[in-house]
């Protein structure tokens, strides 16, 4: 027997969401959460987020990307900026990033695509992040920045309402 410390009401908690990946396609999403994380043999860091789809049947399901930015293998590293610059113009942030928390709440069109992986369960991963226009109303995609060189015109991110809570949160 395991005393729980107090009573436990089954009906006062949400039930679990289906770790079952939502159907491929694209969503409107925002970065909700965003750490710098060390690699399993401590040999690089990756950024790590979390994203959370905003409308539709999915609404509040999650979704996680990784950015290898900090690595030994230069193909990893190149392809993470290049992400995460795809990233920052899905948000129209079209300046110097030096905080990923400068992402955070800023809703974005994104495809999903499910990952297949043997051993381990189907997941969800963002295949393509829809650019915003950049400045002066000029098509991103297409567009090369690398971290050191991108533009300065930018959008601000949008700060959340309601005492910090996210505005796809409130009312919820």
């Amino acid at each position: 027997m395991a005393f729980l410390g107090a009573k436990f009401n089954p009906n006062q908690v949400e039930p679990s969401q289906s770790l079952e990946p939502v159907p491929a396609g694209e969503y409107k999403l925002a970065l909700s959460q965003s750490e710098i994380v060390e690699t399993k043999n401590r040999d690089g860091k990756y950024l790590k987020c979390e994203f959370v789809i905003l409308e539709g049947a999915h609404k509040g399901r999650k979704v996680w990307a990784n950015f290898n930015c900090w690595n030994k293998n230069q193909v990893a590293v190149e392809i993470a900026w290049r992400q995460l610059g795809d990233l920052c113009r899905a948000c129209g942030f079209y300046r110097d990033l030096e905080d990923s928390s400068a992402l955070h709440n800023i809703p974005f069109a994104a495809k999903l695509s499910i990952k297949k992986s043997e051993g381990y369960r189907d997941q969800n991963e963002i295949s393509e992040y829809i650019a915003k226009p950049g400045p002066g109303g000029q098509a991103a995609p297409g567009v090369t920045t690398s971290p050191a060189s991108s533009p300065t015109q930018a959008a601000q991110p949008q700060a959340a309402a309601g005492g910090g809570v996210p505005p796809w949160l409130q009312n919820a």
